[in-house]
């Protein structure tokens, strides 16, 4: 720590000027050189700044390299999603931390805290905190550096933005290389941006990557999630074969796991969806009943793939019955509900009616809003083949012309 960045840290966190805060004790121009560490001022103006800033020149009870290694201990839990326990050290930090004189200190535990409320589910706060540590962004290393963009790109996620956070993803993941940092957590979310943003190939590779070091420590639950994330993204390519040797393996993977239940329901789900794109649909169901059994929420996507597999095989009493539950389930928009009525129109052969396209394209606009690049290609075909049925055909090769679009985009 040098006494030019504490200076300036405590002077922007308190919206103090150069010119308050110097006026009667130094020039400006002095002052920013002391803010710079390019000069060494007298003791003398150096008490009377901290008197005005109303700080002390050493009040830290912790060393800075002790405080850091509470610090990181913290982060390390929160990467484990053990939100209580990370509860627990924040009460304890945040007192020992408020004694603390280094400003990269302070920085630090501004970037962590936005990272502990986003595990909190507190998007406002964790915005705050990011918003703190970056008026700090001077005094950032390439290390901080990473940590702002990582957590940034993870607000973004949460907040829907799934384009922006692949921004912020991949400055961090250019900081990441320069501060020599390896983070498999941060390597796997990356994949998951690009998974949902429908770049299947990127995220696998991400993925892989993420796979081998958890793998290298031991973090068997985190590789379970890697092995589905890259079995839903070769199901996605029509890799069928290697969708199920991962999934398989995440199977096999959580029996030593302690507390594997929900972990098995997502595995059967997706198993569920491999065996619905092989048209397997009877095994699809019996997976979909296997995975309702061990987790008995009616996720919406869960009763979508239950109907459309009951549509497949044409029984179409039950796969309107699922329908309907579905829609009765949810009310406001969403991607499943969209799913569920353009199933729902498909049932009661209204594919060529006016209230089809119309609905076709109020989903389009909904997954126009929330970057759905995979729901925005299926629209796009579903409106063409309207148009084909109707013999316009501009406005089919128009809508077509979209679909091949982004499935270019999402390779």
């Amino acid at each position: 720590m040098q006494l030019g960045e504490k200076i300036y840290y405590h002077r922007v966190k308190k919206g103090i000027t150069q010119s308050e805060l110097c006026r009667g004790i130094c020039s400006i121009s002095y002052l920013s050189k002391i803010e710079n560490n390019k000069i060494e001022a007298s003791s003398e103006v150096i008490e009377l700044l901290f008197s005005r800033l109303g700080i002390e020149g050493d009040s830290s009870q912790l060393s800075s390299s002790e405080l850091r290694r509470l610090l990181n201990e913290w982060y390390a839990v929160m990467k484990e999603r053990d939100s209580r326990k990370a509860s627990d050290l924040w009460n304890e930090l945040s007192s020992l931390v408020e004694k603390a004189d280094d400003p990269l200190i302070l920085c630090l535990f501004n970037l962590y805290s936005s990272r502990y409320y986003m595990l909190q589910k507190d998007l406002v706060k964790a915005k705050e905190c990011l918003k703190e540590a970056e008026n700090m962004e001077k005094l950032f290393s390439e290390e901080l550096n990473y940590y702002y963009h990582s957590f940034h790109g993870l607000l973004k996620y949460l907040e829907g933005h799934l384009e922006d956070a692949l921004e912020e993803y991949k400055k961090a993941e250019r900081c990441s290389g320069i501060a020599n940092i390896i983070e498999p957590e941060f390597v796997y979310q990356l994949s998951i941006v690009n998974s949902r943003l429908g770049k299947n190939l990127q995220s696998i590779l991400s993925a892989q990557t993420a796979l081998t070091e958890f793998d290298k420590n031991a973090n068997y639950e985190r590789s379970v999630d890697c092995h589905i994330l890259i079995g839903i993204c070769y199901i996605r390519i029509g890799d069928y074969d290697n969708a199920e040797h991962h999934l398989t393996n995440a199977l096999n993977a959580i029996r030593i796991l302690p507390d594997s239940t929900i972990l098995k329901s997502r595995i059967y789900h997706n198993l569920a969806l491999l065996h619905s794109k092989k048209k397997h649909h009877m095994k699809a169901l019996e997976f979909l009943f296997n995975s309702l059994e061990l987790d008995n929420k009616l996720y919406l996507h869960r009763v979508y793939l239950i109907a459309k597999q009951y549509y497949e095989l044409e029984n179409l009493s039950q796969a309107q019955y699922w329908i309907n539950k579905g829609i009765e389930e949810e009310g406001k928009p969403s991607t499943f509900l969209y799913k569920l009525k353009i199933l729902d129109s498909s049932l009661k052969k209204d594919q060529g009616k006016e209230e089809y396209v119309l609905l076709l394209k109020e989903a389009l606009n909904f997954f126009k809003l929330k970057k759905d690049r995979m729901n925005m290609h299926m629209c796009y075909e579903k409106l063409g083949d309207y148009y084909a049925g109707k013999f316009s055909y501009k406005d089919a090769s128009e809508a077509y012309a979209m679909a091949n679009k982004i499935q270019i985009e999402m390779r």
